[in-house]
């Protein structure tokens, strides 16, 4: 019960650590874009339900929708949309859609890592390749060494990335997170 009696409404956030990734935000910026603490996001995370002001502070700031944070499986019943409405849609509704793609490639196929706040990141070879870009250039241009990227490309690895460093690869090169984390698209999926 809330103040006056009023009673408050809770939400299970079971998506929230896949919409997280699939948006760039660490907990502690996450926390901020709320209005809430690091610690709240990581219980959050574990799924600890959210109030309904909290949950819809999530959705905005993480630019999903509502089966995005509930879910943690994939959002159910949601299929593409046709091309009628899919060009008739204004740009934020487009954005969201897109990150709703971008959160159901990371629940299907996302890995985190062995280290709390990590993920694998079994698509990073794949995009490496696909920019021409040598083990030592990634490197170099998010700051790091190479033995870091040999170590981030094993696939079985559960060596894990955190998001400052997943985000510095994706401006490296010209990707998502979640093709990052998941690979390419098609990967693991039968031709036809």
């Amino acid at each position: 019960m809330a103040e006056g009696g009023e009673k408050v409404s809770y939400y299970a956030v079971d998506g929230l650590r896949a919409c997280r990734y699939a948006a760039g935000f660490t907990q502690k910026e996450l926390a901020e874009a709320v209005g809430s603490h690091q610690t709240h996001i990581a219980e959050l995370e574990t799924f600890l339900n959210a109030t309904g002001d909290m949950f819809d502070r999530l959705c905005e700031a993480l630019g999903v929708f509502v089966d995005d944070l509930l879910y943690g499986r994939g959002s159910r019943g949601w299929a593409r949309p046709d091309s009628q409405w899919w060009h008739a849609a204004d740009p934020a509704e487009l954005a969201r859609w897109e990150r709703h793609l971008q959160v159901n490639r990371i629940k299907a196929r996302g890995k985190f890592g062995n280290a709390p706040g990590t993920a694998l990141l079994r698509g990073l070879k794949d995009c490496r390749e696909a920019s021409g870009l040598t083990q030592r250039e990634v490197a170099r241009r998010i700051g790091s060494n190479q033995s870091t990227i040999v170590k981030l490309e094993k696939r079985y690895a559960p060596r894990g990335a955190y998001m400052k460093t997943i985000r510095k690869l994706c401006l490296a090169l010209d990707v998502s997170p979640a093709d990052l984390m998941c690979g390419p698209e098609n990967e693991g999926r039968r031709p036809g």
